[in-house]
């Protein structure tokens, strides 16, 4: 396929049209990338582009780029030209990632914040059961039952509310976040063919009414064409565990005054 291109005029500078032949088309998903990027010969390129207006922009790649970059760096600044300038990506891309960072961040504060109501309707659960079962616990310390014991049910009870929450909530976090690309067409299809049966429901009664407008709920023009999914094991496994412990931390209360019930209080009101 021949494309033709103009190279930007400067003074002095002689306009030419250079016709190339596209060898082939990539895709990265990242629209920055696509629609800004071409790969060309560094002589062809040359041949189209003023060196004054142009610069040759040399990549490295790495085992492992989320790691220290630093002596990497140091390395290649000793063997490179004086007048060279080197950067890691993040550097490079210093803005874009403090923005994501920021957002994982907040993402991270409101997870936080509901998992802390959880475990606050998991306290409160576990007081209502010790409401409801203050004649049982009064029976129990009355034939010996001791204080530990008793705390040491409800602190299980709450152990194991979290334990199930925590493996429900993984279970289905994972199952959403490998297919969060096909449950957000599927969702957007059923929006879309309920807009059709309401525009088709509506023809009779408002002939002139325009058509809906097509529903997009992830649009790819403006940023991904699908949303990457990354999952950590280890991050996973601290979110749990974190969990099941402010689960069992809140069902901490409710066994203290469990334990510290008087049977002869608690037989005489009930």
């Amino acid at each position: 396929m021949g494309t033709t291109g103009t190279a930007g005029i400067l003074p002095g500078y002689t306009d030419r049209i250079t016709r190339v032949r596209a060898a082939g088309i990539f895709e990265t998903g990242y629209q920055d990338l696509d629609k800004l990027m071409v790969f060309a010969p560094l002589a062809a390129a040359a041949r189209m582009l003023s060196p004054r207006e142009s610069r040759a922009l040399l990549g490295v790649k790495v085992p492992d780029p989320f790691a220290d970059l630093e002596p990497v760096v140091q390395r290649l600044q000793r063997v490179l030209p004086a007048d060279s300038r080197l950067g890691s990506w993040r550097e490079l891309e210093y803005s874009r990632l403090a923005s994501f960072q920021t957002t994982r961040a907040l993402l991270l504060f409101i997870m936080g914040l509901v998992v802390l109501v959880a475990a606050v309707n998991v306290s409160s659960s576990i007081l209502m059961i010790v409401y409801e079962r203050r004649l049982d616990i009064g029976i129990l310390k009355a034939v010996g039952a001791g204080q530990g014991a008793l705390a040491g049910s409800f602190l299980a009870a709450g152990a194991v509310t979290g334990t199930a929450g925590a493996a429900l909530g993984v279970a289905l976090g994972l199952l959403a976040a490998v297919n969060v690309n096909g449950l957000l067409a599927a969702v957007q299809a059923v929006l879309n063919a309920g807009a059709w049966l309401f525009s088709v429901l509506r023809a009779p009664f408002i002939p002139s009414a325009p058509p809906l407008e097509r529903i997009t709920l992830f649009n790819s023009a403006y940023y991904l064409q699908e949303i990457p999914v990354r999952i950590n094991p280890v991050e996973v496994g601290m979110a749990a565990f974190g969990t099941i412990v402010l689960a069992s931390l809140a069902s901490w209360i409710p066994a203290r005054r469990a334990a510290r019930m008087k049977p002869l209080e608690v037989l005489r009101k009930v």
